[in-house]
């Protein structure tokens, strides 16, 4: 289902050469499938792309097989209750304080 959302997404996308029209003559040398996921509940965007990386042609590479496997540097549940419950006293707010101190 093409929509105007979907539509003003790949304006957007070309706007900000997050991607190029290929001319005609040219074949690609990589393509990514992606499609529309539609929430109109949503207000600020209701329709958002969604893209498979780790597709391939025969006997290619997928993006996902390219990229860096690098080391996840997040830390543990067990490593932040442990700091949270290193200290006498515990702060904890939500995105909408957060959005009441910066604005």
């Amino acid at each position: 289902m093409f929509t105007l959302e979907s539509s003003k997404f790949i304006i957007t996308t070309l706007l900000f050469n997050y991607a190029e029209v290929l001319p005609n003559e040219q074949t690609p040398l990589y393509f990514m499938p992606h499609f529309p996921v539609i929430n109109p509940k949503k207000e600020s965007y209701s329709v958002r792309p969604v893209f498979n990386a780790s597709s391939h042609e025969k006997n290619k590479l997928s993006l996902n097989d390219c990229i860096f496997d690098a080391p996840n540097w997040l830390p543990t549940p067990f490593d932040i209750i442990l700091k949270f419950r290193c200290n006498k006293i515990a702060i904890i707010a939500d995105k909408y304080i957060r959005s009441l101190l910066t604005g």
